[in-house]
């Protein structure tokens, strides 16, 4: 099962691959050097500090529009390092038929995540059939600005709520047989309990 915290966590991992060439100090600056070096036993040391760097790096310096679109194609290609299948593929069908009973009967479902909530409405929307206005998450701050004529919000590299509660793993919180997360999990959680599969990491 993929859990959106745990999808994200993925996605933010390959956007570090993706954006080191044009940042080659993190080759010697942590925690950039460990991502980039595949050294899960630092990773799996990384804290709340550590992975709040990884996300404003891989997750700023761009308009809200265009983070969207780079979800959207990462989501479109990317493959679960395990499971060698679509992120979006890799859904607890139990949870989508309690979820189109609810619809059925009339009630509205509601996300309500410890990740980026920008990410996760992407994601959401196509696995979940959950709109983006019922999806309430971390998120990024952004600034407003007039390029071209035209408004837009432009990511900074600075989180300013968060949902995330802090956790160790456990059993309750993931299963490297099983792939499941627990909801409450942090990136720091998942990591150490990624860093204990036997597939190779995923790379952009």
């Amino acid at each position: 099962m993929s859990h959106p915290l745990y999808t994200q966590t993925m996605f933010a991992l390959d956007r570090v691959h993706e954006l080191a060439p044009k940042h080659p100090e993190w080759k010697r600056k942590e925690p950039f050097k460990a991502v980039l070096a595949g050294d899960r036993d630092a990773m799996a040391k990384f804290g709340e500090g550590d992975w709040a760097q990884i996300v404003a790096a891989t997750h700023a310096g761009m308009s809200t529009e265009d983070f969207l679109g780079i979800v959207k194609q990462w989501l479109a290609t990317a493959r679960d390092p395990r499971w060698k299948r679509p992120f979006t593929e890799l859904v607890y069908q139990p949870m989508l038929e309690v979820m189109d009973y609810l619809r059925a009967n009339g009630f509205r479902t509601y996300i309500v995540t410890g990740g980026g909530q920008e990410f996760v409405r992407v994601y959401s929307t196509q696995v979940y059939g959950v709109p983006p206005e019922q999806v309430v998450g971390s998120s990024i701050a952004t600034r407003y600005e007039m390029r071209d004529g035209k408004p837009v919000l432009l990511r900074e590299p600075k989180i300013f709520s968060s949902t995330i509660t802090p956790a160790r793993p456990s059993a309750s919180t993931c299963s490297s047989a099983s792939g499941q997360w627990r909801r409450s999990a942090t990136p720091a959680a998942i990591a150490r309990c990624w860093s204990g599969r036997k597939p190779a990491m995923a790379r952009g």
